[in-house]
């Protein structure tokens, strides 16, 4: 493989365990570690670190404009990995978010999560339902009023 498909490795590698961190946040119980959450954040979070190390050696080789990118996300990955357990898991899941917006931005079209298509599939269900439900609606009242006017005659 070359650099920069290895850089590109990286990049899916680094968003795909950003997103299993965030999940493993939503499910860690701030009384209880039961189910093994928390033991898994930390594993990611060095998935995350190991992969951005070799992100910065790979970018500094192809695309030196992410190497930036690397460094922050790995600073922020190291600074989480060691206050996680004095923060709450809704301070937690914000900095994942927040690793998450600077891998995103490596490559839009890739990793977006904010341009879901099912999301916008689902905003268009709800205007149909609402605009089909008013003409029924609408047209139920017209038929009750024509009805009405029907037994007064």
């Amino acid at each position: 493989m070359s650099a920069e498909q290895f850089l590109q490795f990286n990049e899916d590698n680094i968003f795909q365990n950003l997103l299993q961190l965030e999940d493993h946040f939503r499910h860690l119980s701030e009384r209880n570690n039961k189910l093994g959450h928390g033991s898994c954040c930390t594993k990611h979070l060095h998935l995350i670190i190991g992969e951005c190390n070799e992100a910065i050696s790979h970018s500094s080789l192809t695309n030196p404009a992410k190497t930036d990118a690397f460094v922050e996300i790995r600073r922020q990955a190291k600074e989480l990995m060691e206050g996680m357990s004095g923060k709450s898991i809704r301070q937690n899941i914000m900095a994942t978010r927040e690793m998450r917006k600077i891998s995103e931005s490596l490559n839009p079209a890739r990793y977006s999560t904010s341009n879901c298509r099912a999301c916008d599939d689902i905003k268009r269900l709800n205007k149909n339902i609402i605009l089909y439900g008013g003409i029924a609606f609408g047209g139920a009242i017209l038929l009750l009023i024509y009805l009405l006017k029907g037994k007064k005659a």
